[in-house]
């Protein structure tokens, strides 16, 4: 399953880069920052709109494939320096590859768990 898939399956919108809502292109032109800044290709943008806690999630098994959802909350509350702080947050998941590592561990898990 794409990242993004599994976004939208959780209740994420797609942000558009050329988004009219100023919330959303402040986000997008922070994600797109750090890409250019840590040298991986831009992740898909999500927002969950009905999720008014401030939160955020990395999604993907590789940086090429990858998606950081936000929730309205995050956009509503934080400003423009505390958003950059949780997305450069997020891309520290994408750059280590725990999402991957996080994809591992559950496949090992479940094994262990079928296992007589």
């Amino acid at each position: 399953m794409a990242a993004g898939r599994g976004c939208a399956i959780l209740g994420g919108v797609r942000v558009a880069r050329d988004t009219s809502d100023l919330k959303r292109k402040r986000l997008h032109n922070i994600i797109e920052e750090m890409a250019i800044a840590s040298g991986v290709p831009l992740p898909e943008v999500y927002v969950l709109e009905q999720e008014s806690a401030i939160n955020a999630f990395a999604a993907g098994h590789t940086p090429a494939n990858a998606a950081v959802t936000v929730t309205q909350g995050a956009l509503d509350r934080l400003n423009r320096d505390e958003l950059q702080g949780v997305i450069a947050h997020e891309f520290s998941h994408i750059l280590n590859g725990d999402m991957r590592l996080n994809v591992q561990l559950m496949g090992w898990v479940f094994g262990c768990s079928w296992w007589p």
